[in-house]
Protein backbone atom coordinates (compact mmCIF):
# COMPACT_ATOMS: atom_id res chain seq x y z
CA UNK A 1 0.00 0.00 0.00
CA UNK A 2 1.50 3.19 -1.41
CA UNK A 3 2.03 5.82 1.52
CA UNK A 4 1.49 8.65 -0.82
CA UNK A 5 3.68 10.98 -3.13
CA UNK A 6 4.64 13.66 0.10
CA UNK A 7 6.47 10.59 1.52
CA UNK A 8 8.21 8.86 -1.39
CA UNK A 9 7.62 5.70 1.07
CA UNK A 10 6.21 2.12 0.09
CA UNK A 11 4.89 -0.24 2.66
CA UNK A 12 3.01 -2.80 3.87
CA UNK A 13 1.76 -5.33 7.19
CA UNK A 14 4.75 -8.01 7.71
CA UNK A 15 3.25 -11.61 8.09
CA UNK A 16 5.56 -12.13 10.87
CA UNK A 17 5.35 -9.11 13.53
CA UNK A 18 2.32 -8.25 15.50
CA UNK A 19 3.37 -4.99 15.92
CA UNK A 20 3.52 -4.65 12.27
CA UNK A 21 7.26 -3.57 11.93
CA UNK A 22 7.33 -1.65 8.47
CA UNK A 23 8.84 -3.10 4.81
CA UNK A 24 9.32 0.12 2.71
CA UNK A 25 10.86 1.86 -0.31
CA UNK A 26 12.42 4.86 0.71
CA UNK A 27 12.77 6.01 -3.15
CA UNK A 28 16.78 7.61 -3.12
CA UNK A 29 19.58 7.42 -5.16
CA UNK A 30 19.76 7.39 -9.80
CA UNK A 31 18.88 4.42 -11.88
CA UNK A 32 21.77 2.13 -13.02
CA UNK A 33 23.06 2.50 -16.71
CA UNK A 34 23.57 -1.42 -16.64
CA UNK A 35 19.67 -1.65 -15.91
CA UNK A 36 17.54 -2.43 -18.54
CA UNK A 37 13.44 -2.32 -19.44
CA UNK A 38 13.33 -5.82 -19.69
CA UNK A 39 15.15 -6.65 -15.97
CA UNK A 40 13.34 -3.66 -14.10
CA UNK A 41 9.69 -5.53 -14.91
CA UNK A 42 11.77 -8.68 -14.40
CA UNK A 43 12.63 -7.64 -10.76
CA UNK A 44 9.28 -6.54 -9.69
CA UNK A 45 7.31 -9.71 -10.72
CA UNK A 46 9.70 -11.47 -9.00
CA UNK A 47 8.86 -9.06 -5.90
CA UNK A 48 5.58 -8.99 -6.62
CA UNK A 49 4.81 -13.05 -6.76
CA UNK A 50 6.50 -13.09 -3.47
CA UNK A 51 4.02 -11.03 -1.51
CA UNK A 52 6.60 -7.87 -0.58
CA UNK A 53 7.08 -4.76 -1.74
CA UNK A 54 8.25 -3.61 -5.18
CA UNK A 55 11.78 -2.46 -5.38
CA UNK A 56 13.98 -2.28 -8.49
CA UNK A 57 16.83 -3.94 -7.65
CA UNK A 58 15.37 -7.60 -8.13
CA UNK A 59 17.41 -9.13 -5.20
CA UNK A 60 14.11 -10.68 -3.40
CA UNK A 61 12.24 -10.20 -0.37
CA UNK A 62 13.83 -7.56 2.18
CA UNK A 63 13.76 -8.38 5.73
CA UNK A 64 11.29 -7.30 8.04
CA UNK A 65 11.34 -3.73 8.73
CA UNK A 66 13.96 -3.09 6.42
CA UNK A 67 13.67 0.23 4.15
CA UNK A 68 15.00 0.01 0.59
CA UNK A 69 16.15 3.06 -1.11
CA UNK A 70 14.95 2.41 -4.02
CA UNK A 71 16.37 3.99 -7.41
CA UNK A 72 14.93 6.81 -9.21
CA UNK A 73 15.55 8.35 -11.99
CA UNK A 74 17.46 12.14 -11.02
CA UNK A 75 15.57 14.28 -9.03
CA UNK A 76 17.81 15.19 -6.29
CA UNK A 77 16.42 17.77 -4.31
CA UNK A 78 12.91 14.97 -4.22
CA UNK A 79 15.35 12.86 -3.42
CA UNK A 80 16.44 14.18 -0.24
CA UNK A 81 13.07 15.21 0.81
CA UNK A 82 11.78 12.03 0.47
CA UNK A 83 15.16 10.36 2.71
CA UNK A 84 14.49 13.32 5.05
CA UNK A 85 10.44 11.87 5.52
CA UNK A 86 10.18 8.87 5.15
CA UNK A 87 10.11 8.05 9.45
CA UNK A 88 8.13 10.72 9.85
CA UNK A 89 5.48 9.57 6.88
CA UNK A 90 5.54 6.33 8.45
CA UNK A 91 4.69 7.66 11.89
CA UNK A 92 1.69 9.46 10.62
CA UNK A 93 -0.11 7.13 8.14
CA UNK A 94 1.00 4.33 9.89
CA UNK A 95 1.99 4.89 13.94
CA UNK A 96 2.26 1.43 14.42
CA UNK A 97 4.85 0.69 11.62
CA UNK A 98 7.35 2.99 13.31
CA UNK A 99 7.53 2.37 16.85
CA UNK A 100 11.11 0.97 16.77
CA UNK A 101 14.52 2.09 14.23
CA UNK A 102 14.24 0.78 10.84
CA UNK A 103 16.70 -1.06 8.73
CA UNK A 104 18.06 0.92 5.63
CA UNK A 105 19.08 -1.36 2.47
CA UNK A 106 20.77 1.21 -0.73
CA UNK A 107 22.04 0.67 -3.85
CA UNK A 108 24.59 3.01 -5.21
CA UNK A 109 23.70 6.79 -4.62
CA UNK A 110 21.06 5.34 -1.66
CA UNK A 111 23.84 4.40 0.25
CA UNK A 112 24.18 8.09 0.19
CA UNK A 113 21.27 9.18 1.49
CA UNK A 114 21.26 6.54 4.12
CA UNK A 115 24.19 8.31 6.04
CA UNK A 116 22.35 11.52 5.36
CA UNK A 117 19.67 10.48 6.96
CA UNK A 118 21.55 8.72 9.79
CA UNK A 119 23.52 11.53 10.73
CA UNK A 120 20.33 13.65 11.30
CA UNK A 121 18.11 11.03 13.10
CA UNK A 122 20.45 8.20 13.69
CA UNK A 123 18.16 7.04 16.91
CA UNK A 124 15.35 6.02 14.28
CA UNK A 125 17.65 4.30 11.89
CA UNK A 126 19.11 0.52 13.82
CA UNK A 127 20.80 -0.31 10.55
CA UNK A 128 22.12 0.30 6.67
CA UNK A 129 23.42 -2.11 4.23
CA UNK A 130 25.28 -0.61 1.24
CA UNK A 131 25.14 -2.28 -2.19
CA UNK A 132 28.30 -0.56 -3.83
CA UNK A 133 26.96 2.97 -2.36
CA UNK A 134 28.58 5.94 -2.87
CA UNK A 135 30.31 7.40 0.95
CA UNK A 136 30.51 11.08 -0.70
CA UNK A 137 28.52 13.64 -2.35
CA UNK A 138 28.46 12.53 -5.73
CA UNK A 139 27.90 15.61 -6.82
CA UNK A 140 31.37 17.02 -5.42
CA UNK A 141 34.47 17.74 -6.48
CA UNK A 142 36.73 15.11 -8.01
CA UNK A 143 39.09 15.20 -5.33
CA UNK A 144 37.07 14.94 -2.65
CA UNK A 145 35.49 11.97 -4.36
CA UNK A 146 39.10 10.26 -4.61
CA UNK A 147 40.89 11.50 -1.27
CA UNK A 148 37.56 12.18 1.23
CA UNK A 149 34.47 10.55 2.45
CA UNK A 150 30.66 12.46 3.34
CA UNK A 151 31.67 14.48 6.48
CA UNK A 152 28.12 12.19 7.70
CA UNK A 153 30.31 9.71 7.98
CA UNK A 154 32.50 11.28 10.91
CA UNK A 155 29.02 11.44 12.66
CA UNK A 156 27.05 8.38 11.98
CA UNK A 157 27.24 5.59 14.79
CA UNK A 158 24.69 3.31 12.66
CA UNK A 159 26.09 -0.08 11.78
CA UNK A 160 26.92 -0.59 8.51
CA UNK A 161 27.45 -3.68 6.06
CA UNK A 162 29.03 -2.59 2.45
CA UNK A 163 28.82 -4.91 0.15
CA UNK A 164 30.63 -4.51 -3.37
CA UNK A 165 32.24 -6.56 -6.12
CA UNK A 166 36.07 -6.51 -6.98
CA UNK A 167 35.40 -5.75 -10.79
CA UNK A 168 33.08 -2.61 -9.44
CA UNK A 169 34.75 0.58 -10.23
CA UNK A 170 37.85 1.17 -9.06
CA UNK A 171 36.47 4.57 -7.75
CA UNK A 172 33.53 3.11 -5.96
CA UNK A 173 35.89 0.77 -3.80
CA UNK A 174 37.97 3.18 -2.97
CA UNK A 175 36.01 5.49 -1.71
CA UNK A 176 34.05 3.15 -0.23
CA UNK A 177 37.47 1.32 1.70
CA UNK A 178 37.89 4.65 3.10
CA UNK A 179 34.73 5.07 4.65
CA UNK A 180 35.38 1.50 6.25
CA UNK A 181 38.76 2.65 7.84
CA UNK A 182 37.00 5.68 8.84
CA UNK A 183 33.96 3.91 10.55
CA UNK A 184 36.58 1.21 12.35
CA UNK A 185 38.77 3.20 13.34
CA UNK A 186 35.88 5.53 15.36
CA UNK A 187 34.18 2.25 16.71
CA UNK A 188 31.48 2.02 14.79
CA UNK A 189 30.28 -1.50 13.86
CA UNK A 190 30.93 -2.18 10.17
CA UNK A 191 32.00 -4.92 7.73
CA UNK A 192 33.05 -4.94 4.36
CA UNK A 193 32.14 -7.69 1.93
CA UNK A 194 33.65 -7.84 -1.89
CA UNK A 195 33.32 -10.53 -4.27
CA UNK A 196 35.54 -11.93 -6.57
CA UNK A 197 34.73 -11.61 -10.41
CA UNK A 198 31.70 -9.11 -9.74
CA UNK A 199 31.29 -5.83 -11.75
CA UNK A 200 29.28 -3.38 -11.08
CA UNK A 201 25.51 -3.98 -10.06
CA UNK A 202 26.06 -7.43 -9.87
CA UNK A 203 22.84 -8.19 -8.06
CA UNK A 204 19.94 -7.25 -10.54
CA UNK A 205 22.51 -7.16 -13.98
CA UNK A 206 20.69 -9.11 -17.02
CA UNK A 207 24.00 -10.40 -18.03
CA UNK A 208 24.37 -12.34 -15.02
CA UNK A 209 27.54 -14.60 -14.73
CA UNK A 210 27.21 -17.63 -12.46
CA UNK A 211 29.37 -16.23 -10.19
CA UNK A 212 27.52 -12.63 -9.51
CA UNK A 213 24.19 -14.98 -9.20
CA UNK A 214 26.07 -16.46 -6.42
CA UNK A 215 27.20 -13.38 -4.79
CA UNK A 216 23.64 -12.24 -5.52
CA UNK A 217 22.08 -15.27 -2.94
CA UNK A 218 25.17 -14.50 -0.32
CA UNK A 219 24.52 -10.67 -0.48
CA UNK A 220 21.31 -11.46 0.31
CA UNK A 221 21.91 -13.81 3.27
CA UNK A 222 24.38 -11.53 4.63
CA UNK A 223 21.51 -8.80 4.09
CA UNK A 224 19.13 -10.88 6.47
CA UNK A 225 21.49 -11.68 8.90
CA UNK A 226 22.77 -7.97 9.37
CA UNK A 227 19.18 -6.99 9.58
CA UNK A 228 18.47 -9.71 12.39
CA UNK A 229 21.49 -8.63 14.20
CA UNK A 230 21.41 -4.97 14.39
CA UNK A 231 17.12 -4.81 14.30
CA UNK A 232 17.02 -7.40 17.21
CA UNK A 233 14.69 -10.04 15.53
CA UNK A 234 14.64 -13.48 15.78
CA UNK A 235 15.84 -16.06 13.35
CA UNK A 236 12.06 -16.09 12.01
CA UNK A 237 12.58 -12.51 11.50
CA UNK A 238 9.87 -11.70 14.14
CA UNK A 239 9.94 -8.76 16.27
CA UNK A 240 11.77 -9.33 19.79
Amino acid sequence: MRAGKTTGVDHEKTRHCGRHLSIGACRAGVGQRHRTRQGHHQGRRRLRGAGRNRHTGGQGPLPAGVVHPRQARPRRRRTRARARTCRPGLSRRRPRLAERPVGIVGLSRGPYYAIRLAAKRGGDVAAIVSYYGHMQNPNAPEPDQLFRVAPEIMLITTPMLYLIGDADYELRRMNGGRAFYALWERGVPVEWQEYPMARRAFDFRPDQTPEEKIATRHARTRTKNWSMQWMRLTTEMKCQ
